[in-house]
């Protein structure tokens, strides 16, 4: 649009929000332009809306216990419930703290079968580290990374499993 045509047109309506202004838009984009906007406003939505949550379609089950090794409590550690070899459940696990575990994070423990690893250590864990370097992991290789437990979890088990290592 010529600009000499837009002062007239400011001059004869009075007010520049009034004029209409063509920034070299097809007509047709320019006439149903409003109609676009709240399907556009879905889709990104929609979008928005399918890539977030934890909704995997896994039946699940809040676990929780105690965890003690020579019949005393694990002070710091990981419970992990790695599912078997060829199986799509994720792992979950949670942490150990003054030997009490509480497996709830995304609902609880998918319905499955499991190797459970259990980690321990006498002081803290940040982010899910030992603090320090000093800080060695004190239980036997065959309760974490060579585990022998094995549990199966489905939708009657019960709601506390306790873990009392030797």
């Amino acid at each position: 649009m010529n600009s000499n045509i837009f002062y007239q047109q400011i001059r004869q309506h009075g007010v520049a929000g009034q004029v209409t202004l063509d920034h070299g838009m097809p007509t047709w984009f320019r006439h149903h332009s409003r109609k676009w906007i709240p399907w556009m406003f879905l889709v990104i939505m929609s979008v928005f809306v399918g890539c977030t949550g934890t909704n995997d379609d896994f039946s699940r089950v809040v676990i929780s216990g105690e965890v003690t090794f020579s019949e005393e409590p694990v002070p710091y550690g990981m419970i992990r419930f790695v599912p078997e070899k060829g199986s799509k459940l994720p792992v979950a696990a949670a942490t150990i703290e003054a030997g009490r575990y509480n497996a709830s994070n995304k609902g609880g423990i998918p319905v499955g079968t499991y190797r459970v690893e259990i980690t321990g250590y006498r002081q803290p864990l940040v982010d899910n580290v030992p603090l320090e370097t000093g800080n060695p992991q004190y239980l036997p290789e065959k309760y974490n990374r060579h585990s022998e437990i094995e549990l199966a979890i489905d939708l009657k088990t019960v709601s506390t499993l306790d873990f009392h290592l030797k």
